[in-house]
């Protein structure tokens, strides 16, 4: 995907320190008509870093295919959006929230859509360390 319909989302952190995948309120529907299973913060990747959605199975009603068809939607962010998570790659979910844009910036709502799976990939362990004292 490119980085003009990545501006329809934005990642963040909830006021309990989880993260959060905003989606922007007129694409809810569409990006949660796929059953997606996990997310991914990817570093390093062809020169950039993404947030990538992962589905098992893309299929819809009467599949033609037999078998799962994945389906990954790669999102690119902007270069060193995803530093800040540096040093915090235990983090092991992600919520999915609506998300209104005011004056430029996202704000999510209150109420979370779903949550995922997290991963990081990529390269995590080529950053610098966060002391934990940060981390708290």
């Amino acid at each position: 995907m490119g980085e003009r319909a990545a501006r329809r989302f934005s990642i963040g952190l909830d006021d309990d320190n989880v993260p959060v995948f905003g989606i922007a309120n007129d694409d809810v529907e569409a990006v949660l008509s796929v059953k997606w299973s996990s997310v991914a913060f990817v570093r390093g990747v062809q020169r950039k870093d993404w947030v990538v959605l992962a589905c098992k199975d893309a299929r819809v009603n009467e599949p033609r295919a037999d078998d799962p068809i994945a389906l990954r939607m790669w999102l690119p962010t902007s270069i060193g959006l995803l530093d800040g998570w540096v040093g915090f790659t235990e983090i092991e979910t992600i919520r999915f929230k609506e998300t209104t844009i005011y004056k430029g910036k996202p704000i999510a709502s209150s109420e979370f859509l779903t949550v995922l799976p997290l991963a990081f990939k990529g390269n995590w362990e080529k950053a610098a360390e966060v002391p934990a004292e940060v981390k708290k």
